[in-house]
């Protein structure tokens, strides 16, 4: 295929005019282009650029049916060879597509799939006097009142904390909210900051900041945040031993325990990294990552888009290994994973719808060559 038949295949896309098989064809090339450089030599960087978002809007409206398979077409040889085992799976797992282009090996059956299905929005709220309030059970309304400060589940199920002017009363009471496995949740603190948490998550923080010098607020597991900046208030995210402090930002923070790097990203705004006696400012767009144990802040350009998809609905993924990709899965369907054997180095991209069922990932597992045996609610990856 040359690039003005490539192109054309892109202005149909574009127009809405492409056949399945054409649209799994750019989804492929979507996974590949980064690493194929005669593929990349086809188009310029407005051209490229132009794709890539073509392609990301085609999969965020998950076009094809739920759990079909679009196999690519057999007329583009090269591009089927550098995707060997691409698989179309929109409204679940729309591509895990191993990006060193390794035909996988034989694979066994097929476990019979179980309906283990995906994650939900529930947390546990555990209020100052340790009465904890399951939010998933808890009707809209007024859940509590902690000092001056009203606690309330809107329609949408998300909290929020409203005080009173400005009082002060509840100063120094402190709520907990808990993800477990298989859960999400929002909220927005009494500074009007919004917080998503994620599976397998927790965050500490004050009823109310009224009448102190700064907001500060704990987490374990994964959060991202949409601050409300005040600069006479610092506002501060503590994570392990790290501090993350707001200059005015969305960012997303990344601090589970069984993850080698804390990663924060952001998104909108600055931060300012606080590790052990060093600093780091930190620009859209950017990464900090923190090793268990070692000062050193460093800081890389950072794919925004896979670093906050859980907060959208989705998982992504690239060049990640299968180790990496099932302890989010593992958190999502709150399942057990273990591994037997020699496990392979593959490297993969692709993403994960999160309303899908474990069925969807089951499927895509076998199709990828990943041997695995399936016992009640954990994965065996062989």
């Amino acid at each position: 295929m040359n690039k003005t038949q490539f192109l054309s295949l892109l202005q149909r896309h574009l127009e809405g005019k492409a056949t399945s098989e054409e649209t799994a064809f750019l989804h492929a090339y979507y996974n590949v282009f980064i690493t194929d450089k005669d593929v990349m030599e086809l188009l310029d960087g407005h051209e490229k650029e132009k794709l890539k978002l073509a392609i990301r809007a085609a999969i965020n409206k998950q076009i094809a049916q739920e759990n079909k398979v679009v196999r690519l077409p057999a007329r583009w040889p090269r591009m089927a060879a550098a995707a060997t085992i691409l698989f179309v799976f929109a409204a679940s797992l729309y591509f895990l597509l191993p990006n060193n282009a390794q035909v996988p090996p034989k694979v066994s059956a097929l476990n019979k799939p179980v309906i283990i299905p995906a994650g939900s929005n529930k947390a546990i709220l555990t209020l100052n006097n340790g009465q904890q309030i399951s939010l998933n059970d808890a009707s809209s309304g007024q859940l509590a009142v902690q000092g001056a400060t009203s606690v309330r589940k809107a329609a949408n199920g998300q909290i929020d904390y409203q005080t009173d002017g400005f009082i002060t009363a509840g100063e120094g009471m402190y709520n907990t909210l808990t993800t477990p496995r298989g859960g999400q949740y929002q909220m927005i603190l009494a500074d009007g900051t919004k917080v998503w948490l994620n599976a397998s998550s927790s965050i500490r923080y004050p009823v109310s900041f009224a009448g102190s010098s700064k907001r500060e607020v704990q987490i374990t597991g994964e959060a991202y945040f949409e601050v409300m900046h005040n600069a006479r208030q610092p506002f501060r995210v503590i994570a392990n031993d790290v501090a993350i402090e707001d200059l005015g930002t969305e960012f997303n923070v990344n601090a589970y325990a069984d993850e080698p790097l804390m990663r924060t990203t952001l998104v909108s705004g600055s931060i300012k990294i606080h590790h052990d006696g060093r600093e780091a400012l930190i620009a859209p767009g950017m990464e900090a990552l923190i090793k268990t144990a070692d000062p050193t802040i460093k800081v890389n350009n950072a794919d925004v888009d896979e670093a906050i998809a859980w907060k959208n609905g989705q998982t992504l993924f690239t060049n990640e290994n299968i180790q990496t990709i099932m302890r989010q899965v593992a958190r999502w369907y709150d399942i057990d994973i273990a591994y037997e054997g020699n496990i392979s180095d593959r490297r993969f991209d692709g993403g994960i719808s999160r309303k899908s069922d474990l069925s969807a990932v089951l499927k895509v597992l076998k199709l990828n060559g990943i041997n695995y045996k399936l016992q009640g609610r954990k994965i065996i990856i062989k």
